[in-house]
């Protein structure tokens, strides 16, 4: 009982404490959230603050961020001033980076405070580090262009003053400078890269023109020589001089180019604002080029005006539009080649060709006006004293003994000399002219072809007869227009003339009105009227047509010629008889006059003079005159084609005889005459029996 007792009061005992415990548990939770109630603020608050730790720190690392290109523009005077840089080293080129990262920084941040100033800072920096760059490849230029010209004094020196070698020239003047063009062109490409503002655009033309300047110091001279050592070898023969010449300077152009090339880009392109800059290159190379192509021109225009020898003309003229041509280059076709380029078209050439080519092209299209207005002013010459105003010498008409003495040749050496002229000119001119002009010149060397020959024709019928005069005519008029055929231009042309006779006639009416002169109106009536009064007169000329009228005019002529000397009294008989019948029928004879057979030209006897004189001048003129055509002609189908009409006409003019005389005479009488067949006359006016017969002849 006692130990339930003292247990019970044990239990109690710990329950007191449990609850005293429990107590003090209450007690310490009211006084935890009390403590939390006064910790939480300040809790918040220090998050608060490091938070605001943490934005400051990102602010402090922006700003030493945004501090760093601001720092860099000391960093990159200092290095320039005083970091003693060489412009192919590493650093150099970090250096140019970074200073175009400090552009780009204050050009996009620019509401950064003192940002311009930065800005212009760069710059500067930036300029002064590619005018290094300028200078030493100026300096690299000029060093190289020292060492090659002492190299050329020393081997002047020891060839005696001898103009060196184009070989020897490629050797000091071009491939001594391809050596240092690499790590030129490397400096180069730093300027060109960054060429977005003016002076640096300045800044590399003038690398471009002192370049230039020193290449022309260089090669002006050596060129020069060269060219005068041309002459010199050509012995001022112009032809010699166009060949050589154009060749060599075609040479140079195109090694200049390509040199100035490997040390410069002619289409650099700025990266920053994407614009092009093609045009500053191009045409300071053009202009260079063009001034070492002027020497050359110089040299050329004299004796191109001084040439008088069409050949030597269009010869010089053919090897320059040879060269034209080949330089695959747009021309103004449809405009004379002896006109000149305007501004913009050259400047539209200079955008699309090549800088040598165009260089090139332009000497050679110079050259070429040059000789074509010198070739167009001989060639009037030409015509006007060796063709138009052709004097002969008595062995130039002396035809057909030089057809004789030729043998028949068909040779233009058998050719009167003013048609000789003219062909040989035609076809000279129609290789080496353009179209427009050749036809001007053919025209008037036709035209003055054709008159020469009538002239000539005229002298030798009258030295040796019609036959052979217009003979003469015909064979040359038929080689004309051969010759002239494969030409193929438009030969009409329209010739004005101002008419001042109705002018004339107008003033003289004027004056005769007394103080018309004097009055302000009337004189102003009076110069209108004088004006309307001018006339042009406009006749179209066509020189091709001229030769086909003459040459038909010719062949008429000497149609008629030979039929009246093969069948004139026949001829004349039949116009007799023809007449008589027609007036009889009219009624104009008297009575007793009306009787034919008392007519003495219709005697019998008469008649048979005729027909015997017919048929001998048959037997002994045509043959005279099929041979003299052959000899002339030559061709069996013109001379048959020629010879035709005469035949024609003398049977017709048989059968027309034989029909009158059957009708108006008995058949006794008529019978009597013994009349040949017309087919027997047209037989014995065949021309192939004489033909065949001189041949064998010859054989």
């Amino acid at each position: 009982m006692r130990d339930m007792t003292q247990a019970s009061a044990a239990c109690g005992e710990a329950d007191n404490q449990i609850t005293a415990c429990l107590n003090q548990l209450d007690q310490l939770l009211k006084e935890h959230q009390s403590l939390i109630g006064r910790v939480a603020p300040v809790h918040q608050a220090c998050s608060k603050l490091c938070d605001q730790r943490a934005s400051l720190s990102r602010v402090i690392d922006l700003i030493d961020t945004n501090l760093v290109p601001f720092k860099e523009a000391e960093i990159c005077a200092h290095e320039l001033q005083h970091g003693n840089l060489d412009v192919f080293d590493d650093r150099f080129t970090s250096l140019l980076c970074r200073l175009d990262a400090g552009m780009h920084f204050m050009t996009h941040n620019k509401h950064f405070s003192q940002s311009s100033y930065y800005l212009s800072t760069f710059r500067h920096l930036q300029a002064r580090a590619l005018t290094m760059t300028r200078n030493h490849v100026l300096d690299s230029v000029a060093q190289r262009t020292l060492e090659v010209t002492q190299e050329i004094q020393t081997l002047r020196k020891s060839k005696s003053g001898e103009p060196i070698s184009e070989s020897e020239q490629i050797t000091l003047l071009f491939s001594r400078f391809h050596a240092i063009a690499p790590p030129l062109k490397a400096l180069m490409e730093e300027i060109e890269s960054r060429q977005g503002r003016k002076e640096l655009l300045d800044l590399l033309t003038e690398c471009h023109k002192g370049f230039v300047r020193h290449r022309y110091d260089l090669l002006t001279r050596v060129v020069g020589d060269h060219i005068s050592s041309l002459v010199a070898q050509s012995a001022n023969s112009l032809l010699g001089l166009t060949s050589k010449g154009v060749q060599y300077l075609k040479n140079i152009c195109m090694l200049e180019a390509k040199l100035f090339e490997a040390v410069f880009d002619l289409d650099s392109v700025d990266q920053s604002n994407r614009v092009t800059h093609p045009r500053a290159a191009r045409s300071i190379l053009e202009e260079h080029l063009m001034r070492l192509c002027v020497g050359f021109m110089d040299v050329m225009r004299p004796l191109v005006i001084k040439q008088e020898d069409v050949s030597c003309l269009c010869a010089v003229l053919g090897i320059l539009q040879v060269e034209r041509n080949n330089q695959h280059l747009p021309s103004n076709s449809g405009a004379p080649l002896i006109r000149r380029d305007s501004a913009s078209s050259a400047s539209s050439l200079s955008s699309t060709a090549p800088p040598d080519t165009f260089a090139y092209h332009r000497m050679i299209k110079a050259l070429v006006c040059d000789a074509q207005e010198r070739l167009i002013y001989r060639v009037h010459l030409h015509v006007r004293n060796c063709i138009l105003d052709f004097s002969p010498k008595e062995e130039d008409l002396d035809y057909p003994n030089i057809l004789e003495k030729a043998n028949g040749a068909s040779g233009d050496s058998v050719l009167y000399p003013s048609l000789r002229q003219t062909l040989e000119l035609l076809t000279n001119l129609h290789k080496c002219l353009d179209v427009r002009v050749f036809e001007g010149l053919a025209q008037d060397a036709v035209n003055a072809c054709t008159t020469s020959l009538r002239s000539a024709s005229a002298l030798i019928a009258k030295k040796r007869g019609n036959t052979d005069g217009f003979l003469f005519l015909i064979k040359h008029l038929l080689i004309l227009r051969e010759r002239i055929a494969p030409f193929d231009v438009n030969f009409t042309f329209t010739e004005r003339v101002i008419d001042f006779k109705n002018m004339r006639d107008y003033l003289a009416s004027l004056l005769k009105t007394p103080g018309s002169l004097l009055n302000i109106k009337q004189l102003t009536h009076a110069m209108s009227g004088l004006i309307g009064e001018v006339r042009i007169m406009e006749t179209k000329q066509n020189p091709k047509k001229d030769v086909e009228r003459g040459l038909k005019e010719a062949c008429e002529s000497l149609i008629s010629i030979m039929s009246q000397s093969i069948a004139g009294d026949l001829l004349a008989l039949l116009s007799e008889m023809s007449s008589f019948v027609k007036s009889k029928r009219q009624g104009l004879l008297a009575p007793g006059d009306d009787d034919l057979k008392k007519q003495t030209f219709a005697q019998l006897d008469h008649i048979r003079k005729v027909l015997v004189s017919l048929e001998q001048t048959i037997a002994t003129e045509t043959p005279k005159f099929v041979l003299k055509m052959r000899l002339y002609l030559g061709d069996v189908s013109t001379l048959s084609v020629l010879f035709k009409p005469v035949r024609t006409q003398v049977v017709e003019a048989y059968g027309s005889l034989r029909s009158f005389i059957q009708a108006e005479f008995l058949e006794d009488e008529w019978k009597g005459l013994d009349l040949p067949s017309t087919q027997k006359i047209a037989e014995s006016l065949s021309i192939s029996s004489y033909l065949e017969h001189r041949t064998t002849t010859h054989q």
